[in-house]
């Protein structure tokens, strides 16, 4: 009982935590190539992978946290800034996309990966924080949603983990699309857009970590930790 409890506090070294990271890094790569190919649920996976590599909570911190990294990077931003004046949804880091099919045409949600909206200067780059908490998303009730809110929903719904009720039900009509409510046609058929948006959102989030952790772009001043 002893020796297992003297084990289990047992801190991790520094290479044990880069292979982790490098087993997480595999398992988005694993996750999106799968998405990409139109296993769409991938996304869930994808959202648990991110919580376990940014997510501290009172119980536990995460790996980045563990290996000094979350906070002396610079997280990609592709969303851009948003215009709250705008009353329609904002979705930026979704587009949409219809495709011809035998019954007609079909829209669909799309990551953008690097072709969605960004400053005249470029993509950003920001401090953890900030990138986490920002506001991506707003749907037809002006209900904002950040990076935080869309992969912990995900993340806590797959793994069975407590989300508020009243959270949760927001989020689940968003998942739904009944809140977004965005329209697309081809000048004879227009047609509402019934997926869940949240999946794509998933996979344009987990594009930007794997980019980070990619590069690794230091938040200027800060050294990497040796």
């Amino acid at each position: 009982m002893g020796l297992r409890s003297v084990a289990s506090q047992r801190s991790r070294t520094r290479d044990e935590l880069e292979s982790l990271l490098a087993e997480q890094v595999e398992w988005l790569d694993s996750s999106a190539r799968l998405f990409d190919a139109g296993k769409k649920h991938e996304a869930k996976r994808l959202s648990v992978t991110i919580r376990v590599l940014l997510h501290d909570t009172s119980m536990s911190k995460s790996l980045l946290s563990q290996l000094d990294l979350k906070d002396r990077l610079l997280f990609l931003d592709t969303a851009g800034p948003v215009n709250r004046k705008n009353l329609l949804p904002l979705t930026p880091l979704i587009s949409f996309r219809m495709t011809q099919t035998e019954d007609g045409p079909v829209p669909s949600y799309e990551p953008v990966f690097l072709e969605g909206p960004r400053p005249e200067s470029g993509l950003r780059a920001l401090r953890f924080e900030d990138w986490w908490t920002m506001m991506v998303l707003r749907d037809a009730a002006m209900e904002e949603y950040s990076r935080r809110d869309l992969v912990l929903y995900l993340a806590n719904k797959v793994g069975g983990a407590h989300v508020d009720p009243a959270s949760q039900e927001r989020l689940a009509a968003l998942a739904r699309s009944e809140t977004v409510g965005f329209s697309v046609g081809d000048g004879r058929v227009e047609r509402r857009i019934e997926e869940d948006p949240l999946l794509p959102y998933l996979r344009q989030i987990a594009f930007e970590v794997t980019e980070v952790l990619r590069v690794r772009q230091w938040i200027p001043g800060m050294a990497p930790s040796a």
